[in-house]
């Protein structure tokens, strides 16, 4: 009975919580749904207010362009601008014309539509008086224009007063919708007393429900126990994983103070875990590290371990877990120094590896241009030979003809003539012999003989070579006739000099100046020297003049090879160049060369002058210019250098230099004599014993060392090679 009682008044208490309830939320719904109501519609009239608002600004954007062209004198520009500001009216006075009819009741907006309506028509006048004013100042009449802009002015404020009227009935809707919310919400009032009666009865219930709570609480109490048990039990859990955790943790108090510490924190500090408890968080980092403020952030700061010592640590903290008196923070320490330095080794390999692939692009850019110019130079010297040719082809009828007019009976005038044009026609013949001699080959053994007479040479090529000089320059020639022949051929003497006065032109610039070329000589040696009163060259420049591809001027306008090119001829003659320079005081350079003997050109070597007894050297590489520059290196070590498009054809050499060796080849010169040594410039060469690859031969140092080391282990070689 007791507990059939119980339940029937459990479940009458019940049926009173629940009609309670919901008479409640009901009414709350009634208040609610009418603050909602009221706050909707305020919130729509306010907006249109907005609206109305922003008309009237819009009115006086459209105002300001009539005025303002009294000031700007723009009128194009102040008409577009009315124009535009006209527009934008018109655009948002409909959207606000439709928003009434489509969403206000008929009664209310009526009258808004018709203020509305009469403030666009104002408008529109007022924009036609501004466009009037335009007209008015393009006709010049400055009195029309300010009749007009006081009529825009007057239909601008009849727009405005209708705009404002507008505002003051928007008011007065927005004030009544507001006294009939009001009125609802004061009607919703009388159902208060109604939810006070419900309210005592669910305390009468409440209170008699207390013997349901006095059992529920014995049962929490028991369950609260064994809640309890299971709390100890993680927390001992919890306490393993922190006492066994391999990184750092550091419970830390509001005040900053350490909490506690697990062994792996006291490890990585290197002090006993308990010591760090009560010291102060900030006293495990150095004075200036930063300190964590993200939780869930880790950021690298610098810790100081017991011995005061500094190493890299990472530290991240969590959010304040809450507790009385402010909420303890979690700290995640690691010690990242070994971390630390695999980056910074993986840096400096990134860093050389960056430099290496950058020291290979500049080497590729410049192997590059150097082809180039090659071929810039390939193509001069077939002009020049063309040039030179036909200029000879047309010469020769024309010298014809003038001594079949020599043998005439001419008068004394005529034959003075004639004489003058024999004079144009030598000089023409020297031109197109120079030009012949320009385009050899310097490098190139069987395109001329092995010794130049002096005078001869510079009858055939002054003019060309004083044809290179600049206009502005003035050219001085002393030319001693008597001078013996010099042991190198015509065509390596002419490019030589060549270069010499190209590059005196070039050293006096745009500015006039003197360029002189002086030949004068001893018993045994002819020295041909070439002056400026050029710019000069500092002593950093000098030092490097004679580097191959060394230039101070704009690449593509030079090679850098001048020099260069003069220099590999004085070593292949066993001469000497010498320059004299100082910056402002222009640059002197002497060019001496022994003296030779003329012979038969089919008889001379590519280096006649090498030592008896040095060792051989073939060169037959592709690139011209490469090719040069290593002759110029072997002759000047004392090898005999033979310039040659393979090895067929020449017995006994001992250094073979090429860019594309012939494995059959290749075989038979290294086992002819196990002291023979192949240079190869081929990157995609096997190694072999006695072959030194040189790949990278864009490096000037390197190529001199390689060469240097295959002449030194040649040295002395006197097995036959094949053929």
């Amino acid at each position: 009975m007791r507990t059939r009682r119980w339940l029937s008044v459990y479940f009458l208490l019940a049926a009173f919580d629940i009609a309670a309830v919901s008479i409640s939320l009901y009414l709350n719904h009634l208040i609610v749904s009418r603050y909602a109501e009221s706050i909707e519609v305020n919130r729509d009239w306010a907006d249109r207010q907005g609206i109305y608002a922003s008309l009237g600004q819009l009115a006086a954007t459209v105002n300001t362009p009539g005025n303002d062209v009294f000031a700007t004198g723009d009128i194009d520009a102040e008409e577009a601008r009315l124009a535009a500001r006209a527009e934008d009216f018109r655009v948002r006075l409909r959207e606000a014309r439709r928003e009434l009819v489509l969403d206000i009741d008929p009664a209310d907006a009526g009258p808004l539509l018709d203020l509305l309506d009469r403030s666009a028509q104002e408008m529109e006048a007022a924009v036609a008086s501004g466009l009037s004013i335009f007209d008015a100042l393009r006709a010049g009449d400055a009195h029309a224009a300010g009749q007009r802009m006081a009529a825009m002015d007057r239909r601008y404020n009849r727009a405005r007063d209708y705009l404002t009227e507008l505002d003051a009935r928007v008011r007065l809707i927005q004030r009544r919708t507001l006294d009939a919310q009001a009125a609802a919400a004061a009607d919703l009032r009388r159902f208060e007393f109604l939810v006070g009666a419900f309210i005592v009865l669910m305390v009468v219930g409440v209170t008699a429900y207390g013997r349901l709570l006095v059992r529920q609480t014995h049962r929490a109490a028991r369950e609260r126990e064994r809640y309890l048990a299971e709390i100890a039990g993680q927390r001992a859990r919890l306490e393993a994983v922190f006492r066994t955790a391999a990184e750092g943790i550091l419970t830390v108090r509001p005040d900053g103070a350490i909490e506690s510490a697990n062994p792996a924190a006291g490890a990585i500090i290197g002090v006993e875990p308990g010591d760090l408890a009560g010291r102060p968080v900030r006293s495990l980092l150095a004075p200036d590290a930063p300190i964590p403020d993200a939780p869930g952030v880790a950021i690298e700061t610098v810790g100081r371990r017991g011995d005061g010592r500094a190493f890299p640590l990472e530290v991240a903290l969590s959010a304040p877990a809450p507790a009385p008196g402010g909420g303890v923070t979690t700290w995640i320490i690691r010690d990242i120094s070994e971390r630390k330095r695999i980056e910074s080794e993986l840096a400096e390999h990134r860093d050389h590896l960056e430099r290496l692939v950058e020291a290979r692009t500049a080497e590729l850019e410049d192997t590059h241009a150097r082809l180039r110019a090659s071929e810039r130079l390939a193509s001069i010297g077939t002009l020049g030979a063309g040039l030179g040719h036909d200029m000879k082809n047309l010469l020769f009828p024309m010298r014809c003809r003038l001594d079949a007019l020599d043998r005439l009976d001419l008068p004394d005038p005529a034959r003075a003539e004639l004489a003058q044009i024999r004079a144009g026609l030598d000089y023409l013949q020297n031109l197109s012999r120079g030009l012949r001699l320009l385009s050899l080959d310097p490098e190139d053994p069987e395109a001329s003989g092995g010794v130049t007479d002096i005078a001869r040479w510079w009858d055939e090529v002054g003019a060309l070579i004083e044809r290179s000089l600049p206009a502005g320059a003035r050219f001085t020639a002393r030319i001693d006739r008597d001078s013996p022949p010099v042991r190198v051929a015509p065509h390596m003497l002419t490019q030589a000099v060549l270069n010499l006065v190209v590059n005196a032109g070039d050293a006096l610039g745009a500015a006039p100046g003197d360029v002189g070329l002086t030949v004068r000589h001893t018993d045994r040696t002819v020295t041909i020297r070439v002056e400026d009163t050029g710019r000069g060259m500092t002593r950093e420049v000098r030092d490097r003049a004679l580097e191959p591809f060394f230039t101070t001027k704009q690449r593509g306008l030079s090679t850098g090879m001048g020099l260069s090119l003069v220099h590999a001829v004085a070593l292949a003659a066993h001469g000497s160049l010498r320059i004299d320079s100082e910056p402002g005081a222009g640059t002197t350079i002497d060019l001496t060369l022994p003296v030779g003997v003329n012979a038969d050109p089919d008889a001379q070597a590519d280096s006649p002058a090498s030592p008896a007894g040095a060792v051989t050297a073939v060169v037959s590489v592709r690139d011209a210019r490469l090719g040069a520059f290593a002759s110029a290196v072997l002759r000047a070590a004392g090898a005999r250098v033979i310039r040659a498009s393979a090895l067929n054809g020449f017995t006994s050499p001992a250094v073979w230099v090429t860019d594309r060796p012939d494995p059959a080849q290749r075989d038979r010169f290294l086992a002819a004599d196990r002291r023979n040594r192949i240079v190869s410039l081929a990157a995609d060469i096997d190694p072999t014993p006695g072959l030194i690859r040189a790949d990278d031969a864009g490096r000037t140092d390197r190529f001199r060392r390689i060469l240097a080391e295959a002449l030194s282990a040649a040295a002395g070689a006197g097995g036959e090679t094949p053929t």
